[in-house]
């Protein structure tokens, strides 16, 4: 039975066109569902063991599993994490699934949810149950949802993005259209493609998809990467004729300017290197910045490319500060406070260009002299900016069994945060009252008054969180930090 296609009002059905029931689902793309479950990997977190999520064998150190003889790919993108499998559990984790299919020169875009449920009474099982959860007819202008005759429009669709980023209040976020917000939050999961050429002789015929299997392989991707990006961002085009995908996919924010140089801020000599390793945006912020191919170097800095690229704006010789670093034995974690020394030594009026204050015999100590000057040209109206920040971010807190997180409430909170972590998050009080950036704290559900983790979001992304003395958290804690920053709501504030 097919399913009925409404007109551009929704008011009349212009015609009947066919897709995959429940019970219809080619037998390949099962196949191939079934096979992105099985190899994922559970992760028992009271005994800190890893299963084998087909048969649930335990892995070794590995992720080897000697019952079915395969090797797990690690990543945070398989790992399902349960509580504890001794006891009576039972857990519903979902998945999600892309396929193309051309049907009389329409394109349809298919996404699949996989339920999986594990359980342990007397022995462990899984069942897996596989359903169409959305359709998708995608046209030159519009997208159709064949499930509930929804239609998106690109230009409108672009249009409420930029309003949802430049919303003044809750209020406003919470009046968007939902129509809008359902593909801005779009799940992400794997596309299917043993089918994906077929592409190449329809509207996706300029978007060279196809030449990205091996990413599309690797990768989590969502309906935003695979039907508005391709079709109506020249960016992306442009990026994917390079073969930079994981710039076209991931940091499609590169703004194509006439040629190479102006649009990478690097000359052509460097493409070569950007598509070998495939760098995204954090790494190619590095190779401008140092203009070294490099790629051990690249990637262990690629961490603090947010502050070095501001530090960079400083024009200092980053080289030296390299030097200077390991000379003084800072670890790199330090930038951020080494950026924070920068910007109050210039608000104060202090000459950052003398080397004596460029690179100091005690980065921490000076650091927090410039704070306390800094602190006493504060505006004494920041106390209540901080709480009314602290209203606005309620929106994104978060809690499951053991963890929450929620947004600093008061410049009292950020001064016992910084005391507490022996870090600087004090001196971000007035950034974070004006909207600059965001603080949030981590801390464990039942200790709730505790410091454990200090979180700094900007641009809807975790930008640094550290624990006690700037150090890195727990893959454990990190984990549900980046669970969390999949759920954030953008939010941006007019000053």
């Amino acid at each position: 039975m097919g399913q009925l296609r409404y007109n551009d009002d929704l008011n009349s059905i212009d015609e009947e066109i066919d897709y995959y029931k429940d019970n219809e689902i080619p037998s390949s793309i099962l196949e191939f569902i079934n096979k992105k479950t099985d190899d994922k990997i559970i992760y028992d977190r009271k005994h800190n063991n890893y299963l084998c999520a087909k048969c649930f064998h335990l892995l070794s150190k590995k992720y080897y599993c000697s019952n079915c003889h395969q090797k797990k790919k690690y990543s945070y993108a398989n790992l399902i994490s349960i509580n504890n499998i001794d006891e009576a559990y039972s857990n519903n984790t979902y998945f999600y699934y892309y396929a193309f299919e051309i049907k009389d020169n329409n394109v349809l875009l298919y996404e699949f949810k996989d339920t999986l449920y594990i359980c342990n009474n007397y022995h462990l099982y899984k069942v897996n149950n596989i359903n169409i959860n959305e359709v998708l007819l995608v046209n030159n202008d519009s997208i159709l949802s064949l499930i509930n005759s929804k239609k998106y429009y690109y230009n409108n669709f672009i249009k409420e993005t930029k309003y949802i980023n430049n919303a003044n209040s809750i209020e406003e976020m919470d009046s968007i259209d939902t129509l809008t917000t359902d593909f801005l939050f779009c799940h992400s999961g794997y596309l299917y493609l043993d089918n994906i050429e077929n592409l190449s002789n329809t509207i996706y015929k300029y978007s060279y998809i196809w030449n990205s299997k091996k990413y599309l392989k690797d990768h989590d991707v969502g309906y935003y990467d695979l039907t508005f990006l391709p079709l109506k961002d020249k960016n992306f085009e442009y990026l994917m004729k390079y073969g930079l995908y994981s710039l076209a996919y991931c940091d499609n924010n590169l703004v194509f300017k006439n040629n190479f140089y102006n649009t990478f801020g690097l000359d052509k000599s460097y493409l070569d290197f950007m598509k070998k390793y495939d760098l995204y945006k954090d790494e190619l912020d590095i190779l401008r910045i140092f203009k070294k191919k490099d790629i051990k170097l690249i990637r262990s800095l690629s961490l603090y490319s947010y502050f070095l690229v501001m530090i960079n704006d400083y024009h200092v010789d980053m080289n030296k500060l390299l030097n200077y670093f390991k000379s003084k034995k800072i670890k790199y974690t330090y930038f951020a406070e080494y950026y924070d020394y920068l910007r109050m030594s210039k608000e104060l009026g202090i000459d950052i260009k003398d080397k004596k204050i460029l690179f100091p015999n005690n980065l921490i100590e000076e650091h927090d002299k410039r704070y306390l000057e800094y602190e006493e040209m504060q505006d004494e109206s920041i106390s209540h900016d901080i709480q009314k920040m602290g209203e606005i971010l309620k929106i994104n807190c978060y809690k499951d069994n053991d963890y929450v997180i929620f947004p600093a409430r008061s410049l009292k909170d950020l001064i016992s945060e910084s005391t507490n972590q022996n870090n600087c998050v004090r001196t971000y009080a007035k950034m974070y009252a004006d909207g600059e950036c965001f603080i949030y704290f981590l801390r464990k559900k039942d200790n709730i008054d505790k410091s454990l983790v200090t979180i700094e979001v900007r641009d809807n992304k975790v930008v640094q969180a550290k624990i006690k003395n700037n150090n890195i958290p727990s893959k454990e804690l990190m984990d549900v930090i980046k669970k969390w920053e999949k759920t954030l709501i953008p939010i941006s504030i007019d000053n």
